[in-house]
């Protein structure tokens, strides 16, 4: 999973969205903790005809609601810890992106049975834009389950920026508040997918 993946809700205004769609970043995820499944795969089905328009790239990814995922056939399903990735990984198809949080070692080494697409890792750095994020884990905590996933690529979340994104031992990277806030959303997603590929030709 590699370039980058840029998260979205509903609450982000229209022009921002369009931007980035524009941008056509690697990946965008939609990930909304307030919106009920019928309202959200409303929005879902009215993102996805957007990013589908004019032959995008950008692969669309649902955070947490399989239901959601299903409805609008998604090309992934992304879970946290708290929802029940063992028993939804049965409930995903095999053929299509599955990925899953960890923010410990420990909780890596419970989900690699799983054998997900990736592991979504973070966050690495202090964030402001998930109110349920966990304690930063640093670039060293990011090493700790470089270790124990392996093969298994990496997207590394949390308080990302085009300043330390160099820095950062990952196939991808995930951010909000980056591309979100930023006065130019398509420039920056532009500027972070060269900096993860100018990273890739250099290891």
């Amino acid at each position: 999973m590699q370039g980058l993946h840029v998260l979205i809700d509903s609450r982000i205004p229209p022009d921002v969205i369009e931007e980035i769609i524009a941008a056509e970043p690697s990946v965008i995820q939609l990930r909304d903790k307030n919106l009920p499944d019928s309202e959200m795969t409303v929005w879902g089905r009215f993102i996805k005809e957007k990013v589908e328009q004019g032959g995008n790239n950008s692969l669309l990814i649902v955070n947490d609601r399989l239901v959601v995922a299903e409805e609008i056939d998604a090309d992934g399903l992304h879970v946290g810890q708290s929802d029940k990735p063992v028993r939804l990984r049965d409930r995903w198809p095999s053929s299509k992106i599955f990925g899953v949080s960890a923010s410990t070692v420990s909780e890596a080494e419970a989900v690699l049975k799983l054998e997900p697409t990736y592991f979504g890792v973070g966050p690495v750095f202090p964030t402001q834009s998930k109110n349920d994020a966990h304690e930063p884990i640093g670039l060293n905590g990011l090493k700790n389950i470089r270790e124990i996933v392996g093969y298994f690529p990496i997207v590394a979340i949390g308080g990302m920026t085009l300043g330390n994104a160099e820095k950062v031992d990952a196939e991808g990277l995930a951010v909000i508040g980056a591309v979100t806030r930023s006065p130019d959303p398509r420039g920056t997603i532009v500027h972070f997918e060269k900096v993860i590929n100018d990273r890739r030709v250099r290891t």
